[in-house]
C-alpha cells in the first residue's frame, strides 16, 4: 500500500459553456503544474462533448489538500460550466482532507488489497 490519493470525477457540461470550460481547464493546468505533489492531472471528454472526466492523482493527502489551496479559487467558475457529479476518493485522507473534500461532495474509500 502507498500513500497516494486519487479520484476521477465527471461533470455534465452546461449548455453553451464548452468553450468557457476549455479555457478554464487550461487555467487549471497552468496553476496546477507548479505543484510538487501532483502525479496526474488530466481532463477527458466524451464523444458528444457533453461530459468531462477529471482524473487527479497526488503523492499523498497533503498534496491533494495543497492542490485545493492552490487552485480552489477556480472552482466557482468550474461550477458555472458544469454540474459536478458525486465522486469517490481512493486513498487515505486525514481528518482535514475528509472535511475539505466532504464539503465538495466526495465520498471516501478504505484500502483493502492490491499490488
Amino acid at each position: 500500500m502507498n500513500n497516494e490519493v486519487c479520484w476521477t470525477f465527471e461533470g455534465v457540461i452546461k449548455p453553451g459553456k464548452l468553450e468557457d470550460l476549455f479555457e478554464l481547464l487550461e487555467e487549471f493546468v497552468q496553476v496546477t503544474k507548479k505543484e510538487e505533489k501532483v502525479l496526474n492531472y488530466e481532463f477527458w471528454i466524451n464523444a458528444d462533448k457533453t461530459t468531462v472526466f477529471v482524473h487527479e492523482r497526488f503523492v499523498d493527502c497533503d498534496g491533494a489538500i495543497a492542490h485545493v489551496h492552490n487552485a480552489g479559487f477556480l472552482l466557482p467558475r468550474l461550477a458555472e460550466c458544469m454540474e459536478i457529479q458525486p465522486f469517490h476518493i481512493l486513498g487515505n485522507m486525514s481528518p482535514e482532507g475528509k472535511e475539505m473534500f466532504g464539503a465538495m461532495g466526495a465520498r471516501f474509500t478504505e484500502y483493502v488489497n492490491g499490488l
